[in-house]
């Protein structure tokens, strides 16, 4: 993503945004957390609505998750389940590419995409990612355990080492992905903030940045204490968000 008011005012914006999508192999899963968009997309730049051109997306097919699994020697029918951090396009109009995957999601994020009651909604879902044929494995966030600093986190059906974290605030059924390597835990935060300055300083580098994140959060006082949580998090969890593209360049990886 390209915004062109960040050609314009370059403190207010970075230059460009991602969507960090995670490919996770277990024994006998392939698991993609969230999808970016699709090679139909890309094909049909209007299915993705006014986001697209108010965020100038860069609609390159060999950028997509479908082509990056193909690129690592996969099928994309060897793709076993997606887990969606929640259900704005960016993050979900993959699911076209993977017909046969399994797609967790929370029960609250496919209630609030469907309800399509205003314009909020209609901005930021699209229906062709939201009908029945889809094999929806829906989680109840409203229950889960005490993890780190987070109150409701469960096992995910993966196993142990794989949790869905609540991560309330920037939409309803917000979750993080939370996964335990060899290099200890690592965690998808979604949205729950939009730049790594927010972790690493305490603050956004980036003024309009920050301002837009506000508003793009439905709960802004839930959104809040989820960031809270997050920033108090200890040296043992590394934390990613969605749409920082400089954050694996830094990591030099």
């Amino acid at each position: 993503m390209c915004p062109w008011v960040a050609k314009l005012l370059p403190w207010a914006l970075p230059k460009t945004f991602c969507c960090h999508c995670f490919l996770i192999e277990t024994e006998d899963r392939l698991i993609l957390v969230d999808t970016g968009v699709s090679t139909l997309d890309c094909a049909q730049p209007s299915r993705l609505g006014f986001t697209h051109k108010l965020f100038q997306f860069q609609l390159n097919p060999h950028e997509t998750a479908l082509h990056h699994l193909e690129t690592l020697g996969y099928r994309r029918d060897d793709l076993t389940d997606i887990v969606l951090t929640h259900l704005d396009s960016d993050h979900a109009s993959g699911l076209c590419d993977f017909p046969n995957a399994r797609v967790h999601v929370a029960i609250h994020s496919l209630e609030d995409a469907r309800s399509r009651r205003s314009i909020h909604h209609w901005l930021r879902y699209r229906p062709h990612y939201l009908h029945d044929e889809i094999d929806w494995s829906l989680i109840d966030l409203d229950r889960g355990e005490q993890w780190m600093t987070f109150d409701r986190v469960q096992e995910s059906p993966f196993g142990p080492d794989f949790l869905f974290v609540d991560l309330p605030g920037h939409t309803p059924g917000h979750l993080g992905v939370a996964v335990k390597s060899k290099e200890g835990w690592l965690l998808h935060a979604g949205d729950a903030y939009y730049h790594q300055s927010v972790l690493t300083k305490g603050r956004n580098d980036f003024r309009l940045l920050s301002f837009f994140e506000g508003r793009a959060h439905m709960n802004r006082s839930q959104a809040k204490e989820t960031l809270q949580r997050i920033q108090a998090l200890s040296d043992e969890v590394s934390v990613v968000c969605s749409h920082d593209a400089a954050f694996f360049p830094e990591l030099d990886v």
